[in-house]
């Protein structure tokens, strides 16, 4: 369970730090 439950946050790190990369680029692109 706890291993399991570690591999979920890393998953939803991941994807938090996926969804930062891409407001990054809209906000280059506007500028």
């Amino acid at each position: 369970m706890k291993r399991q439950g570690q591999k979920l946050t890393k998953v939803k790190m991941d994807r938090l730090r996926h969804d930062m990369a891409l407001v990054d680029l809209k906000t280059i692109d506007r500028n």
